[in-house]
């Protein structure tokens, strides 16, 4: 039982992580330009559903993948 209380506790951080990171991201773009990106969670996700498609199909950890998981979004939002 007490396994399960420490993982959802865990989960919840992690989670609770990752709204932050989209918020201040979020924050930063409104403050800095006075315009709302609600694109933002889109790459946010994108990112997210690449990491998995990685880590699923050929094992590659999630940590290692960071880097290419943040690049691939880059070039469509920069019009290359």
């Amino acid at each position: 039982m007490l396994e399960i209380v420490a993982q959802a506790v865990i989960n919840g951080l992690l989670i609770g992580g990752i709204y932050a990171l989209v918020s201040i991201g979020v924050t930063l773009i409104f403050g800095v330009v006075k315009i709302v990106n609600f694109a933002q969670g889109e790459f946010v996700m994108i990112g997210m559903y690449i990491s998995f498609f990685l880590a699923s199909q050929f094992g590659i950890d999630p940590v290692i993948s960071r880097r290419s998981c943040a690049a691939f979004p880059d070039p469509q939002g920069s019009g290359a």
